[in-house]
């Protein structure tokens, strides 16, 4: 499959959140919808999309921002994080050594 709009920025970032594994199956009930009801079409299928990759930043916890930014915070080549116990208790622990 061909994307339209692909080398768009902002199409390309919303096209790879949305084909994300965590996202798949709330996509896929929303096209097979509009799919049974005949509705499959671009604009009623794009109003719905959004609203997908709200309800995912939503469910995102606290926690899950702090071990997101430890992991930038990594990608950044700072040599020792503090990380709070919550996140230290989420990280394996032979990863963990390498976050050390």
């Amino acid at each position: 499959m061909s994307d339209v709009a692909a080398g768009d920025p902002n199409t390309d970032y919303a096209l790879s959140v949305l084909r994300h594994h965590v996202l798949r199956p709330r996509l896929e009930e929303v096209i097979a919808g509009h799919r049974s009801d005949g509705t499959l079409d671009p604009v009623s299928l794009g109003d719905e999309l959004r609203p997908l990759i709200e309800e995912a930043l939503d469910a995102t916890s606290v926690e899950d921002w702090q071990l997101a930014a430890l992991c930038l915070i990594e990608d950044d080549g700072a040599a020792s994080v503090e990380m709070p116990p919550a996140i230290a208790r989420r990280i394996p622990p032979d990863a963990r050594r390498r976050a050390a």
